[in-house]
């Protein structure tokens, strides 16, 4: 039964309103730095297995954990942020994205894909799952997940789903859910969720951590 710390990267470039391009490629801020430091200090043992996003910024947060517990095993997972606009060659801001964004959150169909480069809805929700069902699968006791936020929220926004409406499959109206889930689930960057992975399939989901981000990290 491991528990798992879902933390969210620190600051990115894109968080603190900069242009970026490549989602792969953004990294984080001096303030980023301030809170990665912060998140290693949380840690009082050693993490049984560490896991990244193929996402540079996830990387980075990570490095003050690496260098707190230089024997940790660390693996990267599929935990990378939902991605579903096509990146463009150019830099722009999330403000200038976001007519794209929209765009993208009016359609209902849960298959649609803005290009073979990016998931749609079905697919992402999926990818979530088959990393839910993979940990369960991993012996260690605890395991630090550096991920997203879009991530973080759809195990919430699972976890929360299942509990009301046992079993039931994604529905025309999901993808509708889960944006309004998301206005709602604002996770502060280098916030930790821990969940519990029970036997049978049960999980158990703590309260947000963000005890460990000083208001140093903060400014």
């Amino acid at each position: 039964m491991p528990t798992v710390l879902f933390i969210r990267h620190a600051e990115s470039e894109a968080n603190a309103g900069k242009p970026t391009a490549y989602p792969a490629t953004i990294q984080i801020t001096p303030k980023g730095f301030k809170q990665a430091n912060a998140i290693a200090s949380f840690f009082t043992k050693k993490p049984g297995l560490i896991i990244t996003s193929s996402y540079k910024r996830t990387y980075e947060t990570a490095q003050p954990t690496f260098a707190r517990f230089p024997e940790a095993r660390h693996e990267e997972w599929p935990v990378e942020e939902f991605t579903y606009l096509t990146p463009l060659d150019t830099l722009t801001t999330f403000i200038e994205r976001k007519p794209m964004v929209e765009a993208f959150w009016q359609k209902d169909d849960l298959s649609y894909a803005d290009s073979d480069e990016v998931e749609s809805f079905t697919t992402f929700i999926a990818r979530v799952q088959r990393v839910l069902q993979r940990l369960r699968q991993t012996r260690e006791d605890t395991i630090a997940v550096f991920s997203h936020e879009q991530f973080m929220c759809a195990i919430l926004w699972l976890f929360l789903k299942n509990k009301l409406e046992p079993d039931s499959p994604l529905c025309s109206n999901s993808k509708k859910q889960f944006r309004d889930f998301l206005a709602l689930c604002r996770l502060p960057n280098g916030a930790i969720l821990p969940v519990q992975l029970q036997d049978g399939n049960e999980t158990w989901v703590r309260n947000i951590i963000t005890s460990h981000l000083s208001l140093e990290c903060q400014y």
